[in-house]
């Protein structure tokens, strides 16, 4: 019997992070293009937001091979946040 293996080559076998963080930019962009889109960016929950934002763009473009503890778990944080 012949066993047909996945490619190592799919990004979500190198980088599974790397979907998730993408997913969690969807639901950022959907929450600025609802709930938040009345959210005045010079407001205390406007620059949070903002700030969430650039970390999550960040993480997305240092192409790392994992993501520590405390950026998954704050990745989850926002996730839940940003969901409700």
């Amino acid at each position: 019997m012949i066993k047909i293996l996945k490619s190592y080559n799919d990004s979500s076998t190198i980088h599974p992070h790397q979907d998730k963080l993408k997913k969690l930019r969807k639901v950022l962009e959907d929450f600025q293009h609802g709930k938040g889109k009345s959210l005045p960016l010079d407001s205390q929950r406007g620059r949070m937001f903002e700030a969430d934002l650039h970390k999550v763009n960040d993480l997305m473009e240092e192409d790392k091979e994992i993501l520590t503890k405390e950026e998954m778990l704050e990745m989850n944080m926002l996730y839940r946040l940003y969901t409700k």
